[in-house]
């Protein structure tokens, strides 16, 4: 997991030096390519619905044109609930990917609202195994290099766990993204 973790963050790091501002106070030709070409967003997701739900992602992506993408997902996921009295924790390691379509703004702009779908399986040996299905909407609102991001979304985690039902909880996110 550390190791993922450093080379997204070397990624970030190789990508903000080259997004400059020229003489004139503008962004660079460079950085005007990496915003039309790559999708990154960090986001932090929770949800108190039956159980307490809460997820930590990392995106990675392409923009296959001006308003679909498609992107690999690596998040922490952890489901806290309460069983006759006791307290339970669970945490798993998620890595998949999925597509999102830009309904409404443009790139040079960066303020838009997203359509997004994503599929994750659980990586590793984790105290519990699950699929995740997610879809949501992600707005953007704008930013001269990093663009904060409120989401809305559902999701259904089908648990492979014996004793953890399935579950389905509607979720709030924030974030940052290039």
């Amino acid at each position: 997991m550390k190791k993922v973790l450093q080379v997204v963050i070397s990624l970030i790091f190789c990508a903000i030096p080259s997004c400059a501002q020229d003489g004139n106070g503008q962004l660079g030709e460079r950085c005007d390519f990496l915003r039309e070409r790559l999708v990154f967003d960090f986001q932090a997701s929770l949800s108190t619905m039956s159980n307490t739900h809460l997820t930590y992602s990392v995106d990675f992506g392409v923009n296959l044109n001006q308003r679909l993408y498609g992107f690999a997902s690596y998040s922490n996921y952890w489901m806290l609930s309460k069983e006759n009295g006791n307290r339970l924790y669970h945490a798993t390691n998620l890595l998949g990917g999925g597509l999102g379509y830009r309904c409404f703004g443009k790139l040079q702009r960066r303020m838009s609202m997203d359509i997004r779908a994503k599929v994750e399986q659980s990586i590793g040996n984790n105290s519990m195994t699950a699929t995740v299905y997610d879809a949501g909407i992600n707005f953007r609102l704008g930013g001269p290099l990093l663009v904060p991001t409120i989401g809305l979304g559902f999701r259904h985690a089908h648990m492979h766990t014996s004793g953890l039902s399935h579950q389905n909880y509607v979720y709030l996110s924030l974030g940052v993204g290039l």
